[in-house]
């Protein structure tokens, strides 16, 4: 099983997203995706249950923080 962080992007910030860039963290199940968020710190409510990739919108500062933590980083992006 393993957990999975896009590359990052700029993105024009918004109320909701502030930030100037965002990636996404998803994982082989969700049980992994939760725990391995959890210990981001991210909340569940956070959550984005996509029909295709579920997945947590990520900070700069997160997407480091899993890739330090083991996160493999794939090349596409995960819409």
């Amino acid at each position: 099983m393993s957990v999975y962080v896009d590359r990052l992007r700029p993105v024009k910030p918004t109320a909701a997203w502030p930030w100037p860039y965002a990636a996404h963290l998803t994982a082989d199940s969700p049980e992994e995706l939760h725990a391995f968020a959890g210990w981001l710190g991210l909340k569940k409510e956070w959550f984005q249950d996509h029909p295709r990739h579920p997945h947590y919108d990520l900070t700069v500062t997160k997407h480091l923080a899993a890739k330090k933590r083991g996160a493999v980083e794939i090349g596409k992006e995960i819409p």
